[in-house]
């Protein structure tokens, strides 16, 4: 039998398209989450989220996250649903938002196992810690305090507490928890120095506590 034209152009129209199929080029993918702060827990509401694939073009044009899928913004509980087509680099895909330092630049990433995903709870946000220090006197000493953000001098027979406020974004707060001091105990009459003394602490163990330190 010999076929028509028009039946060479179905027949290459019909291998193209179940070769698609089977590349997965025509299928889309829904990914939905929610959005909290880090430490609170709390949604984060009317915030655009991007969903981002990596540009495949060309091995020499690489790049991680490089291509826009689509955005929606959150609702008032945090939530958004971003339905795209599948990225060239399935399974491959890249979450990026608005904070209020602009775009955060950590891009969460993740690959999916299915065409519906689900990531559940999505940390980003920001956070202001509050930790009181209150230094009391122990001894005929003096003290000096080298603080994050400032130094202090301590005169022996006092009872002295002050604030300090750390902000963090969620980027900071994944790099290090940690923050402290040293203490230089001094004699007050000669100003010779006694000992020095490092503290650490985690901020999110010690958040609106106190923390006692005696010289």
């Amino acid at each position: 039998m010999t076929l028509r034209p028009v039946h060479y152009i179905t027949l290459i129209l019909l291998t193209f398209f179940i070769d698609c199929r089977q590349k997965k080029l025509f299928k889309n993918v829904t990914i939905s989450g929610r959005l909290v702060n880090y430490y609170t827990k709390e949604p984060i509401a009317d915030i655009s989220v991007e969903l981002r694939g990596n540009d495949v073009h060309s091995q020499s044009t690489y790049a991680i996250g490089a291509t826009l899928l689509t955005s929606e913004t959150t609702d008032n509980s945090g939530r958004f649903v971003l339905k795209s087509k599948q990225s060239k680099d399935h399974p491959q895909y890249y979450l990026r938002h608005k904070s209020s330092g602009g775009y955060s630049l950590y891009d969460f990433s993740f690959k999916v196992n299915s065409n519906n995903y689900e990531l559940g709870d999505v940390p980003s946000g920001t956070y202001t810690f509050k930790v009181y220090l209150r230094f009391l006197s122990a001894t005929n000493n003096c003290a000096f305090v080298d603080l994050p953000t400032a130094d202090l001098n301590l005169l022996s027979g006092k009872d002295t507490t002050i604030q300090m406020s750390f902000t963090k974004n969620y980027n900071d707060f994944i790099s290090s928890q940690l923050s402290g001091l040293s203490l230089t105990t001094k004699n007050c009459q000669t100003q010779s120095v006694i000992n020095t003394t490092i503290y650490s602490y985690r901020l999110d163990t010690v958040d609106n506590k106190t923390i006692l330190i005696t010289y």
